[in-house]
């Protein structure tokens, strides 16, 4: 895991009162599926008002030499992998996936063919 990139995610995207229990969960081995399922149920509760929705394709756009990170209940977990292999995860996950770039990150919640947030960064 890249503790430095997840806190700085969860202090410019998650607000104030979540911030502290969302990192203690995300260092925690046992708790870390919790954290990560949060965000399949009350994103819109946790993050902040900078969320926009987007779907798949749109995704596609971005170049896909850039990298991200990984954040998933999944062997991918805590992960950097080229964009181009990062979109075609959240494509195929069923699970809650976040995916960190230095442009923007995206969220794609439990299956239920939604639209994935895309919260500029």
């Amino acid at each position: 895991m890249n503790f430095d990139i997840e806190t700085a995610f969860v202090k410019k995207y998650i607000k104030k009162e979540y911030q502290d229990r969302i990192l203690f969960e995300l260092q925690s081995k046992k708790l870390r599926e919790k954290a990560i399922s949060r965000f399949s149920h009350s994103s819109e509760i946790i993050l902040k008002n900078c969320f926009n929705s987007c779907d798949i394709p749109e995704l596609k756009k971005i170049d896909p030499k850039e990298k991200g990170y990984i954040i998933s209940n999944s062997e991918k977990d805590g992960n950097m992998m080229f964009m181009s292999d990062a979109i075609e995860y959240c494509e195929n996950s069923y699970m809650t996936v976040i995916l960190i770039s230095e442009k923007f990150i995206a969220l794609k919640e439990e299956y239920e063919k939604k639209p994935v947030i895309l919260i500029s960064a």
